[in-house]
């Protein structure tokens, strides 16, 4: 036993502890902030608010969360697998992998879809793209959307607008529906 141990380099053990305090931080982000501004990003379509911002790619965030985590246990599996040189490791590393494909071509499929999906979804329930020079200027991956013209190019929208944030998509609806009363 104290053999098949030595086997194991401290780098590895350094390695996936590393790989775990970064998922972990990775994980209450998500938690904390990321998870809701991507479930809101999606739903901005089908909402009623006068403008809306999408970002291509965000949805990948999703999978790759998906993916760290299983690198964890790949990590832990071929520490597992260096000390104890059991069958049943080796099948979970044959195991991991395929999810781990999977996981990959998931990734694939959820950004192009996002990129494709979303723009459609959105110009189908009345939404159409804000030119670049107005709304979250010099963002190279966001876009704003709105319901009327006039919302891409009105100085209260594009001071509340800065970011993209859903609090500040709810900051230009109440603003705008202050602005009809």
């Amino acid at each position: 036993m104290k053999n098949r141990l030595s086997n194991i380099k401290s780098k590895d053990i350094w390695v996936v502890i590393a790989f775990l305090i970064m998922t972990l931080a990775y994980t209450w982000f998500m938690v904390a902030i990321g998870f809701n501004e991507v479930v809101q990003e999606i739903m901005y379509p089908y909402s009623s608010y006068p403008v809306v911002l999408h970002t291509a790619g965000e949805l990948i965030i999703l999978p790759i969360w998906i993916l760290m985590w299983v690198l964890i246990l790949g990590g832990v599996n071929h520490l597992l697998l260096t000390s104890f040189e059991k069958n049943i490791f080796k099948v979970f590393k044959r195991k991991l992998m395929l999810f781990l494909f999977g996981v990959a071509i998931i990734s694939v499929l959820v950004f192009a879809l996002d990129v494709l999906i979303w723009p459609i979804s959105a110009k189908a329930n009345g939404y159409f793209p804000c030119p670049y020079d107005t709304l979250l200027f010099g963002s190279k991956i966001s876009t704003a959307w709105s319901k009327k013209e006039a919302y891409c190019y009105d100085k209260g929208v594009q001071a509340r607008l800065t970011t993209g944030t859903f609090e500040q998509v709810v900051q230009v609806a109440k603003y705008l529906e202050g602005k009809k009363q």
